[in-house]
């Protein structure tokens, strides 16, 4: 099997042995040399990207507290006392070299103004080329491509969409689906528009091996440090 075409994705970084969009796992993803990471940005009350990817805290401090509805200062308040530090989108990107690709995916509307600005104030000349943004709000992927046409966006969609019906795509360069729902004449439809087709989540070799027959261009795992599932 070759997986040269196949562009993997650690999923949350690397998430398998260390705490899932931590800037723990991201930095081991860079020290392992891992080829791409994705990551969750949601913004908090006061408009600060924050790589989390549930909106609720309630799994980390054993509370319902929403991160769209408090500050960045009090979240870190609430998480202090269980040793966990949510980082920003601004901490991430100065450990970021070019030797990774990094997929953002929003979680909110209203916020690709604010990504966009930061990434571009981050001095990372690399990053029309190495970051890619993703999210299910189509909205936020056209303001993205208003702000910069070079970067790379990618639609996520639970479903296949109707591909027939997209004559003409300004909006992004990739579809993200879950791999449930992924057919083979949908990837080669979407590779008759120029679009490419990642998949979510894959975790088993049998999973890897029927994305590779169904010929998609990327899947997002939870095991990348698993070298036996990625040579099967």
């Amino acid at each position: 099997m070759n997986n040269n075409k196949l562009l993997i994705f650690a999923h949350r970084a690397n998430n398998n042995y260390l705490p899932e969009n931590s800037l723990l796992a991201i930095k081991s993803a860079i020290n392992i040399k891992i080829n791409a990471i994705e990551i969750d940005v949601r913004l908090t009350k006061d408009k600060i990207p924050l790589i989390i990817h549930n909106n609720n805290l309630k799994n980390i401090i054993n509370k319902s507290v929403r991160v769209s509805r408090v500050t960045h200062n009090q979240i870190d308040k609430l998480t202090a006392p269980f040793n966990i530090k949510i980082p920003t989108l601004e901490e991430i990107l100065l450990v970021m070299n070019n030797s990774i690709i990094l997929n953002l995916e929003l979680k909110n509307n209203n916020m690709a103004k604010i990504v966009y600005s930061i990434i571009k104030s981050s001095d990372k000349s690399w990053y029309e080329d190495k970051i890619i943004i993703s999210s299910s709000h189509v909205k936020e992927l056209r303001t993205i491509k208003k702000l910069n046409p070079k970067i790379k966006t990618a639609l996520v969609t639970k479903f296949t969409i109707f591909l027939g019906m997209i004559k003409s795509n300004n909006n992004f360069n990739i579809i993200v689906v879950n791999q449930n729902y992924l057919k083979k004449y949908f990837i080669k439809l979407a590779h008759k528009k120029n679009l490419l087709v990642y998949c979510y989540t894959i975790n088993t070799s049998k999973q890897l091996n029927k994305m590779l027959k169904l010929g998609a261009d990327g899947i997002f795992t939870d095991n990348y440090d698993d070298l036996d599932f990625l040579s099967r």
